[in-house]
């Protein structure tokens, strides 16, 4: 993979701005924080200077909130700036490495020997859904992924500093909980691309998790349509129409059953990321009950603290479930691969030391004739 990951110099550059748009995006909670912080000091001013307990009102919420707000537009425009900076210069890679592995992938399908060719698995079908959908799946172990779990890992690292910087003894709690964080919010970003979107994840031609009935169901399909002729020659369609209903049937019923499954992860999962924030919030009641004289156990200190931490848990969530698959990208660069390091039984003559070179010259002798002389020229 790494020959056809090219130019270096567009990986590195797309790898740093990923690493600035992780870097800053979790700073957002902490904008947000002292704006909010800045307009509750307004307000409380406000009541204490309209009941005449202090003599001057000071700045207003509108004078203290600005600043935050200027900053907030700010970082907007550099998370779009490094965001697309990124995702251009990986996508770009990315295009480059699967149109060079189709290349070779067709390269490979076509001098492969006719016996090879006749298995149910290499049929014109699979191999054809191989060139168009598994090929693009290579995404997910290139360039793509890479930037994906960079975004990811620089956001969930950045956020955990923060609330060490701004109040380390809630920290220390915030961690424990981030794997829930992270994989609460995987399970509902994936939910709302594939679910309430009515959006599907791209799939390979033979994905290696589907099941029996399936895989048995998609061979069946591509031999009938590849042989359509013979099939219909023997006059005997509808038991392969029933056969089909037999095995669409078994499918819909695995796919019940997992539909289930997943309706209640999902809501499991949103069950247990809404109660998470219960604990955190229980946290920093405690912290502030046993130590409230403390500098990192201040109100205004750990709503920082925490806003950072959860900003960077789910950049770092929304970053791995908007990313590529790399479960299915890796089988489909097995699979790839694989068919393409299969050496063929037959030689071809086109590679190796010795190659052939056929030159075919069809004469007509005489006008309105039609016979005709082929003459084989090889040389190697």
């Amino acid at each position: 993979m790494a020959k056809y990951a090219k130019p270096a110099s567009t990986i590195i550059f797309g790898m740093i701005a990923t690493a600035i748009f992780g870097v800053v995006s979790p700073m957002y909670g902490w904008f947000i924080m002292e704006a909010m912080n800045g307009m509750n000091e307004g307000y409380q001013e406000k009541i204490a200077f309209d009941a005449g307990l202090i003599e001057s009102a000071g700045e207003g919420i509108f004078d203290r909130a600005l600043p935050w707000c200027i900053i907030m537009l700010i970082g907007a425009f550099v998370i779009f700036v490094f965001k697309s900076l990124g995702a251009v210069l990986l996508s770009r890679v990315s295009e480059n490495i699967t149109s060079s592995v189709r290349q070779d992938l067709y390269e490979s399908i076509i001098r492969k020997d006719i016996g090879w060719h006749d298995h149910r698995e290499n049929s014109a079908g699979i191999m054809t859904g191989t060139l168009a959908s598994d090929v693009q799946l290579l995404n997910g172990v290139s360039s793509e992924g890479l930037g994906a779990n960079i975004e990811a890992g620089v956001a969930a690292l950045t956020g955990s500093v923060m609330a060490f910087i701004f109040s380390w003894p809630l920290a220390l709690c915030a961690i424990g909980i981030l794997p829930i964080f992270l994989v609460c919010g995987v399970i509902e970003q994936k939910a709302d691309q594939e679910n309430m979107m009515n959006m599907e994840s791209a799939e390979g031609s033979e994905d290696m998790e589907l099941t029996d009935e399936l895989k048995m169901s998609k061979l069946l399909c591509s031999d009938a349509i590849t042989n359509y002729k013979t099939v219909a020659s023997f006059g005997n369609d509808q038991l392969l129409i029933d056969q089909f209903k037999d095995l669409n049937d078994k499918q819909a019923k695995v796919e019940d059953g997992q539909s289930k499954c997943y309706a209640l992860s999902l809501s499991l999962s949103i069950a247990i990321n809404n109660g998470s924030f219960a604990l955190l919030y229980l946290a920093m009641a405690e912290l502030y009950a046993a130590e409230p004289d403390y500098e990192y156990t201040q109100y205004d200190k750990m709503m920082l603290a925490t806003f950072s931490f959860i900003f960077g848990a789910f950049g770092a969530a929304s970053a791995v479930s908007m990313g590529p698959d790399i479960k299915k990208a890796t089988k489909a660069a097995l699979k790839i691969f694989q068919i393409m390091r299969t050496p063929s039984k037959v030689d071809t003559g086109t590679s190796g030391e010795y190659q052939v070179k056929t030159f075919v010259k069809y004469e007509v002798h005489g006008p309105g004739k039609n016979e005709g002389q082929l003459k084989l020229d090889a040389e190697g």
